[in-house]
This record gives structure tokens, C-alpha cells and sequence, in this order.
């Protein structure tokens, strides 16, 4: 999978450690790369992992003072086992379990730490770079459904704890829905279509709760069985820094071959 797109929004500029002064609009560009795989074990259980990564850079004046420059990469393993199926429904559970590194140049953070630390300048060197290695472990369940040929539904549940390098624990929960539309049966034209809906939150028990909102729409080509590829669109709704929210706006190629 390889993605590029832009992120905007209001970003809130604080100079003097004390609280927002002012914000204003700004944009930060980014690359992401992926590759997954999945490995069938008879009819009931399969095993996945996909390892991720990708860049953020602010691509105007106030995002590459508020937001800077990050690096990141995440690792994902997760078990999937069916527990009922019939012949329109499949039902499973789901387990998996993941670890992120991400690397952040800030340097609105290195001056909000000079003027909190009265110039201390090594101090501030050390504000200007912040890294993170969050581990996440989820489990939850998912269900298909194949009302006809040419459609597919399906939703899914999980929920687990993402522990940071602070030490500090957060609860993570996640919903989606989703629907794929193929023509191929019906019509012969080897073209497929899809859309999804998800929504992640994190929450600090007595902090309140941050989420992320994500709308996916892509087209396929849905003409062989053990290969397909396509083109997706992606909207997502993030909290940034500072208490500021991104717009995200993705393009994205996928490549799928079953062996």
C-alpha cells in the first residue's frame, strides 16, 4: 500500500508556554508505505502482519513551527478465528497486538522551552525532539455478511489498552462499518467498489477522550481471483498537537495477490 496526501486545519501557535495565543490555518504534507501479509491455517484461523511507515512535514509557516517534522513506523501481528458461519454470514473473534515508534521535530516546543526555562538551552534542545513508542493491544469481534453475490457488509467491534513510554495507560475502542458492491457477477464488468466507515477513541480515565473519524471509498479491479488492485480515497479527522484538529485528505494504491 502506498499513500500521499495533506493535512489542514486551525493550529493553535503558543510562544509563551501560558496557554493558545492566537491560531491560524495551516498544512502538512506526508508519505505512507505498507505491506501486509495474511496466512490461512485451515477453514478457522488465520494469522496477519502488516508493517507500516511514513513522514509528516508542515508544508506551510505555522504547521512547520506547530507541527515540525515527524517520522513514524508501526508493526502490527493479530490472530482472527472463526467461531460460526453460515452460508451468508461468517462470524470471528479478533486479537492483535502492535508497537509504533514516532519521531517528532517541534520547534514551537523549543521555544515555549526557552521562554519557560529562562533560556536554558540544553533544555530546550532536548524539548525540540520528542519520541514515542506506544504499544496497543486490542481484541474484539467482527461479522460478514453476503446478502447476494455482488454484496458484502460487515462491521466490527474491538476494544484494548494502549500503554506509553511514560508508563501511562489509555483505553482504545474502535467501530467501522463497511459495504463492497462487485459487478462483476451481475454484469461481467470485472469492477468492484467499496466504502467504510470507522471510528477510534483514546480516553484517559478523568482526561476526557480523543477520537479519530475516518471515511474510506475505493475502486477495484475485481477481474481475478488471487489478484486485485486499486485506487482508494481517504478522509480522516485527527486530533494534532496542541488540542488542534487535521483534516486529513489520502490518496492511496493498494495491490492484493492471494497465493
Amino acid at each position: 500500500m502506498t499513500g500521499l496526501g495533506v493535512a489542514y486545519g486551525d493550529i493553535p501557535i503558543d510562544t509563551t508556554g501560558l496557554g493558545t495565543a492566537t491560531s491560524a490555518a495551516g498544512k502538512s504534507a506526508f508519505l505512507v508505505l505498507g505491506f501486509e501479509y495474511q496466512q490461512a491455517f485451515g477453514n478457522r484461523l488465520a494469522i496477519w502482519g502488516n508493517f507500516a511507515g511514513g513522514g509528516r512535514v508542515g508544508s506551510s509557516d505555522q504547521s512547520a513551527l506547530v507541527e515540525g517534522v515527524s517520522v513514524s513506523t508501526e508493526f502490527q501481528v493479530g490472530v482472527l478465528v472463526q467461531t460460526w458461519r453460515s452460508r451468508r454470514v461468517l462470524v470471528s473473534g479478533s486479537f492483535d497486538i502492535g508497537r509504533s515508534v514516532i519521531l517528532e521535530v517541534t520547534p514551537a516546543e523549543f521555544a515555549r522551552s526557552l521562554i519557560r526555562n529562562m533560556g536554558a538551552v540544553d533544555q530546550a534542545r532536548k524539548d525540540l525532539f520528542d519520541s514515542r513508542d506506544p504499544l496497543t493491544s486490542r481484541m474484539g469481534a467482527r461479522i460478514a455478511v453476503a446478502p447476494a453475490t455482488w454484496v458484502g457488509l460487515s462491521a466490527m467491534g474491538e476494544a484494548g489498552v494502549v500503554g506509553l513510554s511514560n508508563e501511562s495507560r489509555e483505553f482504545s475502542w474502535a467501530t467501522g462499518v463497511s459495504a463492497s458492491f462487485d459487478l462483476l457477477p451481475s454484469t461481467g464488468v470485472p469492477v468492484g467498489f467499496a466504502t467504510t466507515y470507522k471510528n477510534d477513541q483514546l480516553s484517559t480515565f478523568g482526561e476526557g477522550s480523543r477520537r479519530t473519524s475516518t471515511v474510506e471509498v475505493a475502486i477495484a479491479f475485481t477481474g481475478r481471483d488471487e489478484f486485485d488492485i486499486g485506487l482508494e480515497g481517504v478522509w480522516t479527522e485527527v486530533p494534532g498537537l496542541d488540542q488542534a484538529k487535521f483534516d486529513v485528505l489520502m490518496a492511496r494504491t493498494r495491490i492484493r495477490y492471494f497465493f
